[in-house]
């Protein structure tokens, strides 16, 4: 599987950044993976799912032109926090379970193509991590009853809530069209601990755009 820190196929770049605000839970029941076609003159993309083990996301891309082609990920979820205070055995809720979001691309050549077309899974499956506590920089004083409490993942596990998609037919400068693709995930624990837990998305907006910066 394709990690954004791999040099594999392209480079890569990773950033994580906090959102204090607070989720609402989980969305409505959503279906299982794979979304409509979304075309943008003779780029195309189908198939698209996603898996976890982090977030996995796979699918196919067809006319993709010589230039190459670059595909972003942004992603956002949670994890339910507990505040902890060993010397008590007490643990409670913060109340505010804040939202990270994660940006990452991959850049494909046309040589990584087959005659245009990319299959992204396997090995080319690109693969974002989901955020270390220590990583969300966040605050046991500003969520838990004080300083001397400890931050805690309840069940060691990233809630993934959303993913935007962008691919352009490009590499490098990336200023041209672009095909954007916007989901909204469920996430759900494993019933085992050999299982890695389950994702659930639906694309719910597929367009196009002549300008392709954020």
């Amino acid at each position: 599987m394709q990690r954004l820190r791999s040099p594999l196929f392209g480079t890569f770049a990773a950033a994580i950044i906090l959102v204090l605000a607070a989720c609402s839970g989980p969305l409505a029941a959503l279906d299982d993976g794979a979304h409509d076609v979304v075309t943008l003159g003779s780029l195309s993309t189908k198939g698209v799912s996603f898996g976890l083990g982090s977030l996995i996301t796979s699918g196919t891309v067809t006319g993709i032109g010589r230039t190459g082609l670059t595909i972003e990920v942004a992603a956002e979820g949670y994890y339910e926090l507990l505040c902890g205070n060993p010397g008590r055995n007490r643990f409670v809720a913060p109340g505010v379970n804040p939202v990270a979001a994660v940006f990452g691309e991959a850049e494909f050549p046309y040589s990584s193509t087959a005659r245009g077309r990319l299959v992204f899974d396997g090995d080319k499956a690109i693969v974002v991590d989901e955020p270390t506590l220590e990583g969300m920089n966040l605050s046991a004083a500003a969520l838990c009853p004080n300083a001397g409490w400890t931050l805690i993942p309840k069940d060691d596990f990233f809630y993934w809530t959303g993913v935007t998609l962008r691919f352009y037919d490009e590499i490098g400068d990336l200023d041209g069209p672009v095909i954007v693709q916007e989901y909204a995930c469920v996430s759900e624990l494993p019933t085992t601990a050999a299982l890695k837990g389950s994702i659930s998305c639906t694309m719910t907006s597929g367009s196009t755009k002549a300008g392709g910066k954020r």
